[in-house]
């Protein structure tokens, strides 16, 4: 156990690398780079090291060994980041796993409620949520817990600004560390640990890791598999266009806004638009000022504010397009869509290449640039034949890529052949 009189001065130096790491982290609106704190995950390490030489704590009560720990700061009612630690137990099995949140920001401190817990499909009485005063104290319990574990493999889903996972993160302590490098292209402390297997999620997040020279494996999102479109396209004589995602995707500071672009988007179709997910009522009175301005009925905007399958609401609301959420779209939502067979459009910040249509990207995928570019757009979707097309488009990437089937043999030759890309 840390002594009292190291206590403060610890806190305060985990405090000081956190606040560090979060300095750094890019604005979404333009991206970033990859980038990592070699220093900082050299400090973590060795003061883990210093922590494997010191005398064990208690084993916390009902802590025993298992095959497969995860670690995490936080999780969360809806997003994908709670839903990919899910996928991951249900690909590798629940009877021989557990999982611990470091809860550093103190979001849960009654303990994790049970509709959270549920997305990660684990029994309450192996969810451990770590509830020291301070970051030592948390450290501290942590320990204990993965001490009693002796995971054969510990799974790293901490936020990219929680020190606490590169510090347990040692060979004594478990016999594979996998980060999973969950915040796309975010800088994270842990991309420096001696001997990590890293796993990126993406393309765009995979090609800045190795361009530092780390070795790490694509692993692209799955969703579950709901089945084959039950219904075709424009079924209610007009354009159904949807969006989904965390309230924060749509109400950051970028142009254009997504308040303006919905009420673009509905004066051009004559359509409906369904908003998928929460919307804080700040976000709420700008669309209805937006679609009023606008001259739109503000009956063709619809919320649905939670569901749990967003291709069961693109279903029941006859949804014929998705616009992704911007500047930042979601991965795991993305399979989501793809795996209802609804055609998917994304926002391209960057503009296209000499030569290259504006409306699609460089792997074929719909992008959009100006309200001007989606109206257009969406004016040559207006089309049964074209929608069609699109959706067997979607729903067969869903079934190469994104299958949980796929996912699951993708994982397991990961985890089988550590080190190699």
């Amino acid at each position: 156990m840390i002594a009292p009189a190291a206590l403060v001065a610890l806190t305060t130096a985990l405090l000081d690398w956190h606040d560090r790491m979060d300095a750094i982290q890019p604005d979404p609106t333009r991206g970033g780079p990859a980038i990592g704190m070699p220093e900082a995950d050299a400090w973590l390490w060795q003061l883990g090291r210093q922590r494997l030489a010191a005398p064990a704590c208690p084993t916390p009560p009902g802590v025993t060994p298992c095959r497969d720990l995860y670690l995490a700061t936080q999780l969360y009612e809806i997003g994908g980041h709670t839903a990919l630690l899910g996928d991951f137990v249900t690909a590798l099995g629940a009877d021989e796993a557990r999982l611990v949140l470091t809860d550093i920001y103190g979001s849960v401190p009654g303990g994790l409620p049970d509709d959270i817990r549920a997305r990660v499909f684990l029994p309450a009485d192996r969810v451990h949520v770590l509830a020291g005063r301070s970051l030592a104290e948390r450290l501290d319990q942590l320990m204990a817990i993965v001490r009693a574990c002796r995971p054969e493999r510990l799974f790293l889903f901490h936020h990219p600004q929680d020190p606490l996972a590169t510090i347990v993160a040692q060979p004594e302590l478990a016999g594979q560390s996998v980060l999973v490098h969950h915040a796309d292209a975010t800088a994270s402390f842990g991309l420096f640990i001696p001997g990590v297997r890293i796993i990126d999620l993406n393309p765009r997040a995979l090609a800045p890791t190795r361009r530092l020279g780390l070795t790490s494996s694509l692993l692209p999102l799955t969703a579950p598999d709901p089945g084959p479109r039950p219904a075709g396209f424009l079924r209610r004589g007009r354009l159904v266009t949807a969006s989904s995602g965390s309230a924060h995707k749509f109400t950051g500071t970028y142009m254009p806004g997504y308040a303006e672009t919905v009420a673009g988007v509905l004066g051009a179709t004559g359509g409906w638009h369904v908003h998928i997910g929460p919307l804080p009522a700040e976000a709420r009175t700008r669309l209805e000022v937006a679609i009023q301005g606008a001259g739109v009925d503000e009956h063709r905007f619809v919320h649905v504010p939670r569901t749990p399958s967003v291709s069961a609401a693109l279903w029941e609301h006859a949804c014929d397009v998705y616009l992704a959420s911007f500047p930042v779209s979601g991965a795991r939502t993305r399979a989501e869509v793809l795996a209802s067979g609804t055609p998917y459009v994304a926002h391209a910040r960057h503009p296209p290449a000499p030569g290259a249509p504006r409306d699609t990207d460089d792997s074929g995928q719909l992008v959009w640039r100006t309200l001007n570019d989606l109206t257009a757009l969406l004016e040559r979707l207006n089309d049964p034949a074209r929608l069609v097309a699109h959706g067997v488009r979607a729903r067969d990437e869903y079934q190469r890529v994104h299958h949980p089937a796929v996912f699951e043999a993708k994982l397991r030759n990961i985890l089988a052949t550590p080190g190699s890309p």
